[in-house]
């Protein structure tokens, strides 16, 4: 099975393949959290001892946790140090349970930000929760860049309406789509909302490999609601491919090839070819959302937005050249790509 193909067809939001993929995930990580205990020391029984405190589904939760998830990319060639980063956070999620002392949450657990293990597992039943949103507990956000790193929290003024504001757009994108909704709470572990300091005026918004589902929202106070809906719907599908990546195969056969810069057909800015790969599956599925908004929404300001939307979209897809793939790209991901190309043929 070609588990690319598979995403691009489900990005059509009309079946819930995508499902598979995030199962798949949540097995590589207990491959890998196994594997790191399985040795017989000193450590790994601690370690054993604080995960036997974890019923099965704060343990499936837990290994979730994008932090968490991190430590089992790689090759793991410092274990002892991976043992040791690992009892941090069993510490810390079992003081977040409340199952030991608030002391020993060393690595600052975001009260506000993490999943209930109960509306994490099984993972089909996360379309019934809301997204886990971050805005009043420090997370430490990975340098991006592109700039735009100056971030702080929201002030108190702005806090609640900016929290109303993503959870109605939320249900907003559940009632559009029900299967859209469905890769977005799976694809979202924490939705982390942030304003930044010398960019205060510029709305952005971000995910990060190796910490699938972790994704950023900087101020949303500076923009629409639907540009807001499009970057929450935009980030899930990157942490998505971000799930698939460690079970089907990385993007590129060599990495140093997908950082060869390139210009974006849909927003002419400049983007390395592993952007410009994983954005094709990220426009595909966005002009699929918005034409469905196009059809079924009566709100004036979603079909103007959607309308604008598919045609750019449609304009890149059509200027795409798959030049900067060729001999470098993944075979099953580049026949994705092909997919999604040929269904913009003759438009």
């Amino acid at each position: 099975m070609n588990a690319y193909l598979e995403f691009a067809k489900s990005l059509e939001w009309k079946n819930d393949v995508s499902l598979f993929i995030c199962e798949e995930y949540q097995s590589f990580l207990l491959g890998k959290i196994n594997a790191v205990i399985s040795s017989q020391d000193e450590i790994s029984e601690e370690l054993k001892s604080l995960l036997d405190q974890m019923d099965e589904t704060e343990f499936h939760s837990f290994i979730r946790i994008p932090f968490v998830a991190k430590l089992f990319y790689g090759n793991l060639k410092n274990e002892e140090n991976t043992k040791l980063r690992l009892l941090e956070y069993a510490f810390s999620y079992l003081s977040w349970l409340n199952k030991l002392p608030s002391k020993y949450d060393f690595k600052n657990i975001p009260a506000d930000g993490l999943r209930r293990a109960n509306n994490s597992m099984p993972l089909e039943q996360r379309v019934n929760y809301p997204l886990p949103l971050s805005a009043k507990s420090s997370i430490k956000i990975p340098g991006m860049n592109r700039g735009g790193n100056d971030l702080c929290m929201l002030s108190f003024n702005t806090l609640e309406t900016e929290l109303s504001k993503i959870t109605s757009i939320c249900q907003r994108i559940s009632e559009l789509s029900e299967k859209t909704w469905e890769l977005v709470a799976i694809g979202t572990e924490c939705l982390v909302l942030r304003t930044e300091m010398t960019e205060h005026d510029r709305f952005s918004s971000a995910s990060f490999r190796g910490l699938a589902g972790l994704n950023l929202i900087i101020n949303s106070h500076a923009t629409s609601v639907e540009v807001i809906m499009d970057a929450i719907i935009h980030e899930a599908i990157h942490s998505v491919l971000y799930q698939l990546e460690p079970t089907h195969g990385a993007f590129f056969i060599d990495d140093t090839t997908s950082a060869a810069l390139v210009q974006s057909p849909w927003t002419s800015n400049t983007i390395n070819t592993d952007n410009l790969a994983q954005a094709c599956f990220v426009w595909y599925g966005l002009f699929n959302f918005w034409s469905k908004v196009i059809i079924d929404s009566d709100d004036v300001n979603e079909i103007s937005f959607g309308k604008y939307n598919v045609n750019k979209i449609s304009n890149g897809f059509r200027k795409l050249s798959l030049m900067p793939f060729n001999n470098h790209l993944n075979t099953d991901m580049k026949k994705a790509i092909l997919y999604m190309v040929s269904m913009f043929y003759g438009k």
